[in-house]
């Protein structure tokens, strides 16, 4: 399958890279790096490397049947998260653990992506060490089993 995509921001003082796949007759597909390693080298080898997760969805995309549901845009279910029992009832395998504080980890991350883009006011000190903060995560001494989250800015 032919695809290309686009760096649309790079900026390694932040460790951010956003990038663009796209295809002829594909939806395009946005995804944020948060890199270590900002040689071209390594930024080529991650990018290409995440393709096959764009083409997964991809071919997802193009076995779904939409009609399948019922639901309709617009329509307002409300519903309550019970934090607290669903931990209760699905504890992951330990295995898994790592993965998801990762996953965790990165969806803070991504919360605050949006500070990182140049057309924003440039983000203080205290964002950049709680972003640093969250990518230091990993390296906790209790990592995976605990770990101490760091405190949103003001």
């Amino acid at each position: 399958m032919n695809y290309s995509y686009e760096i649309l921001k790079i900026e390694p003082r932040h460790k951010f890279l956003s990038v663009r796949y796209f295809a002829e007759g594909k939806d395009d597909y946005f995804k944020n790096f948060n890199p270590e390693d900002f040689s071209d080298t390594a930024i080529t080898t991650m990018i290409e490397k995440f393709f096959h997760i764009v083409k997964q969805h991809w071919d997802y995309q193009a076995s779904v049947d939409e009609t399948a549901t019922t639901l309709e845009v617009g329509n307002t279910t409300e519903a309550v998260y019970d934090e607290a029992a669903v931990l209760a009832a699905a504890q992951p395998p330990a295995e898994d653990l790592p993965m998801l504080v990762r996953l965790d980890r990165d969806y803070r991350l991504q919360q605050t992506d949006w500070m990182m883009f140049s057309d924003t006011a440039t983000p203080s000190q205290a964002w950049l060490d709680y972003r640093q903060a969250l990518r230091d995560v990993p390296s906790q001494a209790g990592f995976p089993d605990n770990i101490t989250w760091p405190s949103k800015p003001e």
